[in-house]
């Protein structure tokens, strides 16, 4: 499969100055957008996804039984 090259500047949206947003949830939207456009981006987290707000929510947990997942959890039972 053959990708078109994309500026990974015009993937993402942009946010207003002016515009009170916290960073992590700034994050999520730009992980958001970049995740349809970079198929081999992962993300990772021990238990923490909801507080930093990494998780790749078109993707699901990469697991046995979902290796296509794209999100790693880093702890183990």
């Amino acid at each position: 499969m053959v990708l078109a090259r994309k500026n990974l500047g015009d993937c993402i949206p942009h946010f207003s100055p002016d515009l009170k947003l916290e960073t992590r949830t700034a994050g999520r939207d730009i992980l958001q957008h970049l995740a349809t456009t970079l198929p081999m981006l992962i993300s990772g987290s021990a238990d923490l996804h909801n507080s930093t707000r990494n998780y790749i929510n078109a993707a699901g947990d990469f697991t046995r039984n979902n290796p296509i997942g794209r999100n790693i959890l880093f702890w183990y039972s």
